[in-house]
């Protein structure tokens, strides 16, 4: 296997177990692309079944199935109405934890059409996620902030 670099210090960059990293080795940090700091995050959120290295890497390996990508707190929990103490609990309450890895359980796909979902799905599989949901029209316009119900599908990937 080749050597993983990163460009952002504190990554495994000794670890020859995994695929190479998407990141360029000598991309500095404030030339990436939000893209590209949202995969660093990911490859520092390993936990229970969630292998970062694998789901970066079936995404790279499969650029025309998706637009973005990005690893975040369950945003339908959070807002949830279901939910309200949550937010009482605080919403924020990863930050004190920045400092040790990026702590968050659900990844959401914007795919790059319709025709690519049933594929997104697979992934989750693969991927051994615990729930895998698909967002389309209304739903998944509110999610990406558009207005138009004729947005594309969004998925969403939960690891427990």
């Amino acid at each position: 296997m080749s050597q993983i670099h990163y460009s952002i210090p504190g990554f495994r960059s000794n670890d020859y177990s995994h695929h190479r990293s998407p990141l360029p080795a000598d991309l500095p940090v404030g030339d990436c692309t939000p893209q590209q700091l949202w995969v660093a995050l990911m490859l520092n959120s390993g936990f229970n079944s969630f292998d970062p290295y694998q789901v970066v890497s079936d995404l790279y390996e499969n650029p025309q199935l998706w637009h973005g990508f990005a690893l975040l707190p369950d945003i339908e929990t959070m807002t949830s109405e279901q939910y309200p103490r949550l937010w009482r609990r605080g919403y924020l309450r990863f930050l004190p934890m920045l400092e040790s890895r990026h702590h968050c359980d659900t990844l959401y796909i914007l795919s790059a059409d319709d025709e690519h979902v049933f594929r997104l799905v697979d992934f989750g599989k693969e991927w051994q996620a615990d729930d895998v949901q698909v967002y389309t029209g209304e739903a998944a316009a509110r999610l990406v902030g558009d207005y138009d119900d004729r947005a594309l599908p969004v998925l969403r990937y939960w690891w427990d």
